[in-house]
């Protein structure tokens, strides 16, 4: 059994101090843009950091997976079912409030690619809700639910080797937002297209993407993910092979709770097509909407896993594979300035929006300015691996 420190692992109990203070086949290519099509970076640029042509609706779903458990967890007793709150953001009528209205009508554009975004260890449903706003603002379904075992209100509190559950949890709610996608009525009627579907996640979360996009556990109908700050060094080559589905992975090159050498090393063992984008000065925790950096977290790592933290570790590596010596990697040195949360989060869309219209909508000039715009963007680092042809 080996021994981990507290500033290695997916969003950590940053929740706790947040309530406190308040493809199964070939990967997808999108077509290349005519080359006589002008690509106008700096405008485009300013598109996806910014609200797209949609307001942003939001509803939430309380869904019950009758055909799956919850373990028992310390002094919480099992459950037959699992229950997995849903917030569901999606497109609506221009001129709706920013930065987001509640049941109001879906607007009539529709239907719409779905994303799924997988929370971070001890957080909570609605921890990236602006990055869900954005989205729904650029004409996409964000369904994110709590998880019923890693969420900042777990009972017996939240246990980090639940992570591998989680794929098939992200599996239901796409089942179940399907499936209210085709009734005749309700607010999600007619909203999501079956065959656009891509995923992402912080943290915990982003390796949350990485098992469902690779290996026994992947979900076919998940066409891209965006895994942000995932800790890598939990990941085995027995769960990254198979077919390769598009990704693209999100760090900072600050971050102190996964060390950067464990997000770059989920690139690594990504397929290809792969991109790889460091925000450079940025940390772990403010990808999500909190202010709060690394520093400032302490050991709320340790108090939210209750000194289980070794033991779940060990139990993702057997079922993984994963050589946990890397995660005892320290996190980045004092070296680029930290930068603000909100520039951060800014440069995440401007790298992640691009990718989800080039793979899971076959935008063209989206494939273009990943390959001919971010990489020369001020503030972030590119890597690319897009294989031969």
């Amino acid at each position: 059994m080996m021994r981990l420190t507290s500033r290695w692992l997916a969003l950590p109990a940053i929740a706790l101090a947040f309530g406190m203070a308040c493809s199964g086949g070939s990967p997808p290519k999108a077509p290349t843009a005519e080359p006589t099509v002008a690509l106008d970076a700096a405008s485009m640029t300013a598109g996806y950091a910014g609200r797209g042509p949609f307001g942003a609706g939001v509803t939430t779903i309380d869904l019950v997976d009758t055909s799956r458990g919850t373990a028992e967890n310390r002094e919480a007793p099992a459950l037959a079912e699992r229950r997995l709150p849903v917030e569901v953001w999606y497109p609506a009528a221009p001129g709706v409030s920013a930065p987001e209205a509640r049941d109001v009508p879906l607007a009539d554009d529709g239907p719409y690619p779905l994303v799924v975004f997988a929370h971070g260890f001890s957080s909570f449903r609605r921890q990236s809700a602006t990055f869900a706003q954005h989205l729904a603002s650029h004409g996409y379904v964000v369904a994110s639910p709590d998880f019923p075992e890693s969420n900042i209100a777990a009972p017996g509190g939240p246990r980090l080797q639940t992570v591998l559950e989680q794929p098939d949890d992200v599996s239901f709610v796409i089942d179940e937002l399907l499936a209210r996608g085709e009734m005749p009525d309700g607010l999600l009627a007619g909203a999501i297209d079956p065959d656009r579907i891509g995923m992402s996640g912080h943290s915990l979360g982003g390796m949350t993407a990485m098992l469902t996009g690779y290996g026994t556990t992947a979900d076919p109908r998940v066409r891209a993910i965006v895994p942000i700050s995932p800790p890598g060094c939990m990941l085995g080559d027995d769960r990254t092979e198979g077919p390769a589905t598009p990704t693209m992975v999100i760090g900072g090159s600050r971050e102190l709770i996964v060390a950067p050498s464990s997000i770059h090393d989920a690139y690594e063992r990504a397929g290809v097509p792969k991109y790889y984008v460091e925000v450079i000065g940025a940390d772990h925790a403010r990808f999500g909407d909190f202010d709060i950096t690394d520093e400032e977290l302490g050991d709320f790592v340790d108090e939210a896993s209750r000194g289980d933290l070794t033991e779940d570790a060990n139990a993702i590596a057997d079922a993984t594979g994963a050589d946990l010596s890397a995660c005892e990697e320290g996190g980045a040195p004092p070296g680029d300035a930290l930068i603000t949360g909100e520039r951060q989060r800014e440069l995440m869309r401007i790298a992640a929006t691009p990718f989800l219209d080039a793979y899971v909508r076959d935008d063209a000039m989206a494939m273009r300015f990943l390959h001919e715009a971010l990489p020369s963007l001020a503030g972030v680092r590119v890597e690319m691996d897009l294989g031969s042809d």
